[in-house]
């Protein structure tokens, strides 16, 4: 088999960068206020889908967060998103609907059209570690030749 190689990025870059984003000063408040522009959801309805009844951070909210930020990653624009072919979380503790989070989604490696992503969701005051996603993605791109 080929040795192949892997060309991991810097992760904690804030600038705008092909292979990493860092989103802070997010809430699950904030996003539930930003469906009122949108009259067909309403901010109740979109705090119900993000908090579970217990008043944390729902799992599958976390989920999708991972799963959006690691396709974000690797996005080319012009080209066709990528599908996600595998996603494996690591819940390490909880956020509160009102925390603000950080999540950081970096590129760990391409080879040809198979992508892997690392998504890190912190609590932004704490620093505390809420959960760590890896997901991979696979796009057939056409080639421009």
């Amino acid at each position: 088999m080929k040795n192949r190689k892997y060309y991991p990025h810097s992760p904690f870059l804030l600038t705008a960068s092909p292979s990493s984003l860092v989103f802070t000063s997010i809430t699950p408040s904030e996003a539930s206020e930003s469906t009122e522009s949108n009259p067909a959801s309403s901010p109740a309805l979109s705090k119900s889908l993000v908090v579970s009844p217990n008043g944390v951070f729902a799992s599958g909210a976390i989920a999708n967060l991972v799963d959006e930020v690691g396709g974000a990653v690797v996005y080319v624009e012009g080209l066709p998103m990528n599908v996600s072919v595998d996603m494996s979380i690591s819940y390490l503790s909880t956020a509160k609907f009102n925390d603000e989070l950080e999540i950081i989604g970096r590129c760990l490696g391409k080879i040809g059209g198979y992508s892997g992503t690392s998504v890190l969701v912190r609590n932004k005051l704490t620093g505390e570690l809420i959960a760590e996603g890896r997901h991979s993605l696979f796009g057939k791109h056409v080639s421009k030749m």
